[in-house]
């Protein structure tokens, strides 16, 4: 029984701990991050993203809600919005991964490329359109894509490292 509790203790601070990093980095993403072209980088996105394509989505998930649910709280938006939308790009970066080798360099560009179109698109999509799809996309879709798309390979090499190093391991 005791070894039991010890384990479930050991779950609840490791998620208590996920949670707290992940809310300074969101944090740090909404307040701190410059805005170049009027869009910053999606920290976060690409993180459980890239850890989605190194891990797997069971273990990219937690980190994927959690960010979700912390970018909701700072943004103001409808509470899940960003939770979900995570969780759908997690599942498809888990999905695309299957069809490359984890060494070639194409992997954190595709899957970052496609969660930052599901990232954007859902939720104008289930808001029932841009309006201006031109716009929309000159101004919020290409910029995104284009500064993700930068953070991809270098955060995908520092979670690469992470992961691969052995301790601390960051399994939730």
């Amino acid at each position: 029984m005791g070894d039991r509790r010890q384990r479930l203790e050991t779950r609840i601070v490791r998620q208590l701990m996920l949670a707290t990093v992940l809310l300074a980095v969101a944090l740090l993403q909404t307040g701190l991050l410059p805005r170049p072209l009027g869009v910053p980088p999606n920290v976060l996105l690409v993180g459980v993203v890239c850890w989605a394509a190194l891990k797997g989505a069971n273990q990219a998930a937690p980190a994927a809600f959690y960010s979700g649910l912390w970018l909701d709280l700072l943004s103001g938006r409808t509470l899940g919005n960003h939770a979900l939308t995570l969780l759908l790009a997690v599942a498809l970066a888990a999905a695309i991964v299957r069809a490359f080798d984890d060494e070639n360099w194409l992997l954190p560009l595709s899957i970052v490329a496609s969660g930052t179109l599901i990232f954007h698109l859902i939720p104008i999509i289930t808001a029932g359109g841009a309006g201006n799809w031109a716009e929309f996309t000159i101004v919020i879709l290409l910029p995104a894509l284009f500064w993700n798309t930068i953070l991809a390979l270098p955060e995908y090499m520092l979670l690469r490292w992470w992961s691969r190093r052995g301790q601390p391991q960051l399994e939730w």
